[in-house]
């Protein structure tokens, strides 16, 4: 599950902070439709520094870029904020851009020349 278009569709922004935070515990089934709340048996009250994220990872088809809807576009932004802000350092990796880019196909040393 990932950040779809919807509000009762993928993660929510909400609970993926809890995650950040180290407060959602391995296991734990996420609900488009209900966040974690403080009483679930998967919501961990005391997080240490294993249980927080230390690093934020964006991975998104370079394909898809071009249809990335505003929502989705708005959910990342706020997860990536939140991140900033709690000082979890961030990566973004494109993939597939090779079918993105044609110029990249023909050869990948383009990917360089690529804007």
């Amino acid at each position: 599950m990932g950040i779809e278009q919807g509000t009762n569709k993928g993660v929510g922004v909400e609970d993926i902070k809890q995650a950040l935070r180290g407060h959602i515990t391995d296991g734990y089934n996420f609900n488009p439709v209900c966040k974690i709340s403080v009483d679930d048996n998967n919501y961990n009250k005391t997080p240490t520094l294993n249980d927080r994220v230390h690093v934020l990872v964006c991975v998104i088809a370079a394909d898809t870029v071009n249809i990335l809807n505003a929502e989705s576009v708005r959910k990342m932004r706020e997860v990536r904020l939140a991140a900033r802000d709690m000082g979890i350092p961030q990566l973004a990796i494109l993939t597939k851009i090779d079918e993105a880019y044609p110029e990249v196909k023909r050869d990948i040393k383009n990917v360089y020349k690529s804007k």
